[in-house]
């Protein structure tokens, strides 16, 4: 049901109600899946998914340069995903929050403005063959959000995670839901990951293995839950802050250097084998750390 909020009176043109600011779509039972193209700017499009497992795809195999206008993405009930591809050449950055994404040339998108306003249980963020710069400041409880960086041979591409992203201050403590980066490049390119959690305060424990961070205050982390999951990543850089910290190294990936910055003023440990922070177990390090 596409329901029209707006009082005024107007004449249907290529789709687009001249004069209208706000458009609904409210979706009924069943498994719903709905194609966003584009907006106009100054309109804001609501899309309201009811019930079922829905799926919006926003630019689907092409840019998210034609959202010119906000587009608000309610789920509702059941197992609601949300599809944004951005694959023009580059390069971008762009931003995520637990309701928000902004930047990736939607124009004049920012934390409150245009770009994308969500409440999903997955958000998939698919990027092109360029290099791009994803700056994740934190992450809904509930909601796995997953970021393919795109193959290239070529380019190279940065996500950083911190509250203050991409200052290198701040903190991962608002990562409550799942993060997923898959890094996809090759060649002479490579994706880095950068995490920063300087805030300062009581001491905090860091779990890092060849495919998991975990710990660090993020909400409901575990081996295998929240927390960040990822694969195809270069350069994994933990930055810590002035307290003191444990930081244990399970694992590492082959193909990957991990860097620790443990920070300065405070004693730091740094725990390297399996069974980490536990004494004996083995070194199962193939990346460089």
């Amino acid at each position: 049901m596409l329901a029209d909020r707006s009082a005024r009176s107007c004449t249907s043109r290529g789709g687009y109600c001249a004069g209208r600011r706000k458009r609904h779509l409210n979706l009924l039972g069943g498994a719903d899946v709905v194609t966003v193209t584009q907006t106009l700017a100054g309109t804001t499009t609501t899309i309201n998914g009811g019930d079922g497992d829905d799926t919006t795809s926003i630019a689907p195999g092409a840019d998210v340069n034609g959202i010119a206008g906000k587009v608000i993405v309610n789920g509702n009930a059941n197992n609601d995903t949300l599809n944004v591809d951005d694959a023009d050449a580059g390069p971008d950055t762009g931003f995520i929050t637990p309701n928000r994404i902004w930047g990736f040339e939607m124009p004049g998108s920012d934390a409150s403005n245009g770009g994308i306003t969500y409440a999903v249980e997955n958000l998939n963020l698919r990027l092109g063959v360029r290099a791009d710069t994803v700056n994740v400041l934190s992450t809904a409880a509930g909601t796995v959000t997953t970021v393919d960086l795109g193959v290239s041979t070529t380019n190279s591409n940065i996500v950083n995670v911190a509250s203050n992203a991409p200052a290198t201050t701040g903190d991962v403590n608002g990562i409550a839901g799942k993060l997923v980066v898959n890094g996809q490049s090759s060649g002479t390119a490579s994706d880095t990951l950068n995490l920063y959690d300087t805030d300062a305060g009581s001491a905090e424990m860091a779990f890092v293995t060849a495919t998991r961070i975990w710990g660090l205050d993020m909400p409901g982390s575990d081996a295998t839950n929240a927390g960040i999951t990822y694969s195809g990543i270069e350069a994994l850089n933990l930055n810590l802050g002035t307290r003191a910290d444990t930081v244990n190294v399970l694992s590492t990936a082959a193909g990957s250097t991990v860097t620790i910055k443990t920070g300065s003023t405070s004693a730091n440990t740094v725990n390297v084998g399996s069974t980490a922070p536990a004494a004996g177990g083995i070194s199962t390090h193939y990346g460089q750390l």
